[in-house]
């Protein structure tokens, strides 16, 4: 009964956050130096080959302080909370929830300070890659983890993804309009606040943990309805602790990724876009070799007056001896841009192991 009294909790939190939202965005609001963001994400989930079920709930805090015209002080944080079983539902190694992990109670997610010299942006302090290199604008709407991180990247190397962070220092310079070119610099080992006694997730150590180098550029036209992305990551050796009295040494690696995504048609409020993922390393000794991806996602064919998203995709990702495809069927629909719900069904396939995994994922989101 306290599994379930949880579950009607994580409701009652979502119609009050509901209720609230709609009254303060009745009120004119003044442009302020500080910005407050809330995001509250709760999904059941349930594996119909091998009966299982999962109840996972993430809150997502942003807060940003703009003291000065060119700079600014953010500071993000999550929270997890895992309420049914810690363990994958599902035999997949890339999981197919994005927001899926073991509790949390609290983690920095990113935290430290921008600044800007025209058309240039400096930053330094914990960060992760998901936002800068690997947050597309129709790929959002699917939730298996491929579809932001790719494999080859965020399963080869420590890198700092969700729910982890590490130190950084990052940069962007806007080449034109449309094309941004975009480097960050990690200490090569992401942590949580909490998960490492022995190390400090603000450790800057690059002759045990190494370093961690992401390089980018994008395009995006005006119309929002290209966008282009291609990237290279690399990471020096370092030393791995999985048992304290015999650290392994890890060689260096390499990764390239490229993502696509191109409107095909627009009319009378609907949309329909076409994406497509590639990812590869040559390094013979890394896990995962390549992986590629590609679906198509249908806007506003549901309602005029809400956004929404229809989307389909499939993916295969090659890991050492093991192949995984994945195939998601998905349906966002916002209300008054603050709540969503979607259902969303996968198929994975790995070798010749069957899943068959179902998510109802709602979605609270608040900013000022």
């Amino acid at each position: 009964m306290r599994v379930f009294d949880k579950i009607k909790n994580s409701f009652k939190a979502l119609i009050i956050l509901y209720l609230f939202s709609i009254t303060a965005n009745s009120q004119e609001m003044e442009e302020s130096m500080w910005a407050f963001q809330l995001d509250f994400t709760t999904e059941g989930q349930y594996n119909f080959s091998n009966p299982k079920a999962n109840w996972v709930s993430l809150l997502y805090l942003h807060f940003e302080l703009n003291p000065w015209k060119n700079g600014s002080f953010v500071l993000e944080t999550n929270s997890i909370y895992n309420f049914l079983n810690e363990e994958l539902i599902s035999d997949g190694i890339p999981v197919f929830s994005n927001i899926d992990n073991e509790s949390v109670p609290l983690s920095l997610y990113l935290s430290g300070y921008t600044h800007s010299f025209g058309n240039v942006s400096l930053f330094g302090g914990l960060r992760n890659v998901d936002g800068d290199f690997f947050s597309f604008e129709y790929s959002s709407v699917f939730i298996n983890s491929p579809c932001g991180l790719f494999p080859p990247v965020g399963e080869n190397f420590p890198v700092a993804t969700y729910p982890t962070s590490a130190m950084c220092i990052h940069g962007e310079v806007a080449i034109t309009d449309h094309i941004i070119f975009k480097n960050s610099l990690y200490n090569g080992v992401s942590r949580m606040l909490f998960n490492d006694k022995n190390r400090s997730i603000f450790s800057v150590n690059p002759k045990s943990d190494g370093i961690f180098n992401i390089t980018g550029i994008g395009y995006a036209d005006d119309e929002k309805s290209a966008f282009y992305n291609i990237g290279f990551a690399v990471k020096t050796s370092y030393t791995e602790y999985s048992d304290e009295d015999k650290p392994e040494e890890i060689p260096s690696g390499y990764a390239f990724w490229a993502n696509a995504e191109q409107r095909i048609f627009n009319a009378r409020h609907k949309e329909i876009a076409i994406v497509a993922h590639a990812s590869y390393t040559p390094s013979n000794h890394l896990f995962c070799s390549h992986y590629f991806g590609g679906g198509t996602v249908l806007q506003g064919f549901l309602s005029h007056k809400n956004q929404n998203r229809i989307g389909l995709f499939a993916s295969y990702i090659k890991l050492d001896d093991v192949s995984e495809k994945i195939l998601e069927v998905t349906c966002n629909y916002s209300i008054r841009d603050i709540f969503s719900i979607q259902p969303v069904f996968q198929y994975i396939l790995i070798n010749h192991t069957n899943n068959f995994v179902g998510v109802l994922r709602l979605n609270y989101s608040f900013g000022l």
